[in-house]
């Protein structure tokens, strides 16, 4: 299995969550402009280094999914058993 598409797009969950990146706050964020909406690029330009970290979680979610619905069944009864 490749644990590093595996672990990083958890990891990048983790930290986004963890860093107050969620859909909830940055709706919360870009409703402030409703009213301005000619500002609202302000907010993109504030949470660009979390967009970033986004892409590579995106780009990597089919592939992480499918080695976790492939593998992870079998590591998981391997491990239940004992056996490594």
């Amino acid at each position: 299995m490749d644990t590093f598409v595996v672990f990083h797009n958890i990891f990048t969950r983790y930290y986004l969550t963890m860093h107050g990146f969620t859909y909830s706050t940055f709706l919360q964020e870009l409703e402030k402009y409703e009213n301005l909406p000619e500002d609202v690029g302000h907010n993109f330009v504030t949470w660009s280094e979390k967009f970033s970290m986004y892409v590579t979680y995106c780009k990597n979610k089919t592939e992480s999914t499918t080695l976790l619905v492939n593998y992870a069944g079998d590591y998981f009864e391997v491990s239940a058993h004992g056996e490594a």
